[in-house]
């Protein structure tokens, strides 16, 4: 039988335990209350992470007809530092919402949901050809749902689910003995966000230490020349693309405390499966050496990627995944020992796996977009007054484009042009000149105003900083935004 046609609630449920079948229809009622809450929230002028409103005020200046890659060194100050896939498929649903920069937010929103949906799936069909039951198969997806780094990250516009339906899509395709469906997919993700590279590594170890290490360099050969054409193309196209999508992520220096933080973050937001991961590794219950390479490539990438600075918690989505499938083998485990329990023991047993799965679930933090009201964090007496400027206006805080779309509000992308001019290859001497000779009409900060800083390090540099804080003043009792105009001209000015 097809791994799809398992995924028929009555053949879940047809062979199920009591204790399975609570399990399954407690986590399967809190990822409905998951989705009724994204869906609820997609039309939301308001963001839980940095990054969805600052791809959607690009991908709606796309729609505008502005090039997809161009020179951000020059204002805008706004550069695409992923690949062309979602950027493009997000244009073409947009305008089902609207225009501008909202629009590009809800019809990104819809498309990360969508693609949670497909990448849970393939994690159920890799479960399964792994040897999980339905049940545990089920129960496992469940749990990935749930999981706080998937409650953010499924719903909020990021390309990285994206990415993670291509490569896991690729890798069912792999098994499934369709290797150019398989480098298809590999090839997109690439194209999704350029560090992508978990799928084509995973099948080119797992051919290797099958023996077929023919097979593994060709296929890494093909898929080299496949995304080198693709970028040699885009490159003709858009003069700026490795500007964009190369020269703007580089950095200076590492952040070796992220991979330990963030795979933390990982563990203990997903407790559930961590264990029974943990069980099935122990009891060396995994024979399916794909998703063993899997597990080892994703662990190995996302703590190398997270290396850089500027990475978060999402860069562990690949990680999450192989643990999901393999905890599903150490949920199998547990439905074994359940089923030579009393009808009442296998009830109490099934309770206490639906809490421990979906314990992250329960304890996520009203910064995760299934808590709470939705706030508005915007001062009306800000906004008003920023209404009544005709002039050029900076913002670091993207979200401000969602409720004011009028063209004179621009942002800038100060955690790129921290890093690029660190390395010398951003010259802020044009935007310093604006700003003494205070030809920018008025600054939108965040609510921390110039203190803004990412993980320790500031995000307006010092030259820039000074330029401002003598020239421009903040309007007092305003914000967020925190609104600062230029001052009076002094005599010395004259």
């Amino acid at each position: 039988m097809s791994p799809f046609a398992t995924l028929n609630p009555k053949t879940i449920l047809s062979h199920a335990r009591p204790g399975e079948v609570l399990a399954i229809t407690v986590l399967a009622a809190l990822v409905a209350h998951t989705m009724m809450n994204w869906l609820g929230r997609i039309a939301a002028p308001t963001t839980w992470d940095y990054g969805p409103a600052q791809l959607a005020v690009h991908v709606a200046m796309f729609a505008r007809g502005a090039p997809l890659y161009r020179d951000f060194r020059s204002a805008p100050f706004i550069p695409l530092v992923y690949g062309p896939v979602v950027p493009i498929l997000t244009a073409k649903l947009a305008p089902i919402f609207g225009r501008g920069t909202m629009a590009a937010l809800e019809a990104g929103r819809v498309l990360t949901i969508a693609s949670t949906l497909v990448s849970a799936v393939m994690i159920f069909v890799l479960a399964r050809k792994a040897g999980a039951h339905v049940a545990a198969a089920t129960v496992a997806t469940l749990a990935f749902i749930l999981s706080p780094i998937v409650l953010r990250w499924g719903f909020e516009y990021r390309v990285d689910m994206p990415a993670l339906a291509c490569e896991l899509g690729g890798i069912v395709a792999f098994s499934a003995g369709a290797s150019v469906s398989a480098l298809v997919l590999f090839v997109m993700a690439f194209f999704i966000k350029q560090a992508q590279v978990v799928g084509i590594a995973t099948v080119m170890l797992f051919c290797w230490i099958s023996r077929e290490r023919g097979r593994a360099v060709a296929l890494g050969l093909i898929w080299l020349a496949l995304v080198g054409t693709g970028s040699a193309l885009l490159r003709v196209i858009y003069p700026s693309y490795f500007l964009n999508t190369f020269g703007a992520v580089r950095t200076v220096r590492l952040d070796p405390a992220a991979p330990a933080l963030f795979f933390g973050i990982l563990i203990g937001g997903s407790l559930g499966l961590t264990i029974f991961t943990t069980i099935a590794l122990m009891r060396r219950h995994v024979a399916d050496r794909l998703i063993l390479c899997l597990a080892i490539v994703a662990m190995l990438h996302d703590a190398a990627s997270s290396l850089r600075w500027g990475s978060n918690a999402y860069y562990f989505l690949p990680a999450l995944a192989a643990l999901t499938i393999i905890a599903s083998a150490g949920i199998d485990l547990a439905f074994e020992r359940m089923r030579a329990m009393r009808v009442d023991a296998q009830v109490i047993a099934g309770a206490a796996m639906a809490l421990l799965l979906a314990l992250g679930f329960i304890i996520a933090p009203r910064s995760i977009p299934v808590r709470g009201p939705i706030a508005d964090p915007w001062d009306s007496h800000s906004l008003a007054i920023l209404g009544a400027i005709d002039g050029p206006i900076l913002t670091d805080a993207a979200e401000l484009n969602l409720v004011d779309a009028r063209p004179n509000l621009q942002w800038i992308d100060l955690m790129v042009l921290t890093s690029m001019r660190q390395i010398g290859t951003f010259d802020d001497g044009a935007l310093v000149d604006d700003i003494r000779h205070r030809r920018i009409a008025a600054f939108a900060l965040d609510s921390e105003g110039l203190d803004r800083n990412f993980r320790g390090r500031p995000m307006f540099w010092t030259r820039l900083r000074r330029a401002i804080e003598a020239n421009y003043v903040a309007v007092p009792l305003a914000g967020p935004p925190v609104v600062m105009i230029p001052r009076v001209p002094s005599q010395s000015d004259k």
